[in-house]
């Protein structure tokens, strides 16, 4: 139902019919719940029951997509496809794909004052609510639950609340968890077209995703002796998170006519295409193709650095960027916010 506003679009688009997962959300049904829903789904087009009401769907005629969170379990989805070996599907899309659980690259702290996501991304209280039906006493035991801390195995660490409601801070490199940690780097997946807003802060995340999937950064070939994966990315002048879903701007329109054009295209594929290439679209919608280049060594090795951090050296750079930061003991959290305070 919050969705109809963008799968509407891509079906438009795309000329093609949408199958909309309602997938169990967190926390009562955290990782890896959605990513069995995804793969569930998935399945159950290439091999619907008897009293499905439709034949089973060629798996070259299917293109998995999702914006955010949904961008992030895309990923995580056809990373799981490709590691079980099942036939990969046409493509996948990313809108604002959120790859990285533990909130390493520049952007998630350089585009703080030009996106509307929350900037105390560190800030989760604990959950053990692991099921629905175990909520209602989950709720009676609240006061208790809120004292209890998630611990991490690193002695140098100090007690960290639990990060994220979709996992506990143990599995957030988990690659089904956080994609951007896959050891294969995103080889042998099907096309990928990976749009992001150029001021939001999950940006770097949608550009490193490119780069490592499609082997285009210094230190290429990676590990893996699977093919590079074919990458489009496109980049959005001014844009926020997932601009798709607010209001109805040139770059809005442009999203969705080359959503619709990139599935088309990979279901019934016309040209061979580059394995990277990047557009940038300005405020006026019009994409322009940039110069293919590898990226610096010098940022990429940064960006590298950034994701071995552990997650207490991670909230240790958020507070020192001001942001507010309760993930941690609170004598902590509140020097973090006392900064932030002043700041303002």
């Amino acid at each position: 139902m919050t969705h109809r506003f963008i799968t509407w679009r891509i079906s438009k688009y795309g000329k093609a019919r949408t199958f909309a997962i309602n997938y169990r959300l967190a926390p009562q049904h955290p990782f890896p719940a959605a990513v069995e829903d995804a793969l569930a789904a998935y399945l159950y087009l290439l091999e619907p029951p008897a009293d499905a009401g439709f034949r089973p769907v060629d798996p070259k005629h299917i293109v998995i997509a999702g914006d955010s969170a949904g961008g992030g379990l895309t990923m995580a989805t056809l990373l799981a496809i490709r590691d079980a070996r099942l036939p990969l599907p046409a493509g996948g899309v990313g809108i604002s794909p959120w790859v990285d659980l533990t909130h390493s690259l520049p952007s998630i702290l350089s585009n703080v004052a030009t996106d509307y996501l929350p900037e105390d991304g560190f800030e989760h209280l604990p959950s053990s609510a692991l099921d629905f039906d175990r909520l209602p006493k989950k709720q009676r035991d609240a006061e208790t639950e809120a004292a209890a801390v998630v611990t991490v195995t690193d002695a140098e660490t100090p007690q960290l609340k639990r990060m994220q409601y979709y996992a506990p801070n143990q599995v957030l490199k988990v690659p089904y968890a956080s994609p951007i940690f896959d050891l294969k780097g995103f080889t042998g997946l099907p096309p990928l077209l990976l749009q992001t807003g150029a001021c939001e802060r999950l940006r770097d995340e949608a550009i490193y995703t490119g780069h490592k999937a499609s082997l285009h950064y210094p230190s290429a070939p990676s590990l893996t002796t699977l093919p590079p994966t074919q990458v489009t990315l496109e980049v959005y002048a001014d844009m926020p998170h997932v601009f798709q879903m607010f209001v109805s701007t040139p770059q809005a329109a442009t999203s969705f006519s080359r959503i619709g054009e990139f599935v088309q295209h990979v279901v019934a594929p016309s040209e061979n295409r580059p394995i990277f290439e990047r557009f940038d679209v300005d405020t006026k919608g019009n994409a322009v193709k940039s110069p293919i280049r590898v990226m610096e060594k010098e940022e990429w090795n940064l960006w590298e650095s950034r994701l071995a951090l552990s997650l207490s050296e991670k909230v240790k750079e958020a507070e020192k960027a001001g942001m507010i930061v309760k993930g941690v003991p609170s004598s902590v959290g509140e020097e973090a916010g006392m900064k932030q305070k002043n700041k303002l």
